[in-house]
C-alpha cells in the first residue's frame, strides 16, 4: 500500500520538505514546507528499518539527511 507523504502527515497546503534520519537515536524528523516538525521515535531496530525503507522508496535522495 502506498501512502502519500504529502497528505497523511501535514495539512493539505503543506508537503514534506526534508527528512532527517538520526541513526543512533532511531529517530526520523519530518519537516514540512510550512515549517511544521514531526518526530517519529522507533522502539526497535525492525521498526526503524521498515520506516527507513519507506523513506528511501518514497523520498528523493535530496530530501533525506542522515546524521
Amino acid at each position: 500500500m502506498f501512502f502519500s507523504t504529502t497528505q497523511f502527515m501535514f495539512d493539505n497546503d503543506e508537503y514534506l520538505d526534508k527528512v532527517t534520519v538520526d541513526i543512533p537515536r532511531r529517530r526520523f524528523t519530518l519537516l514540512s514546507s510550512e515549517g511544521s516538525v514531526k518526530n517519529i521515535d522507533c522502539d526497535n531496530g525492525d521498526e526503524f528499518m521498515r520506516i527507513l525503507d519507506f523513506v528511501r522508496d518514497t523520498c528523493t535522495i535530496n530530501d533525506v539527511v542522515y546524521i
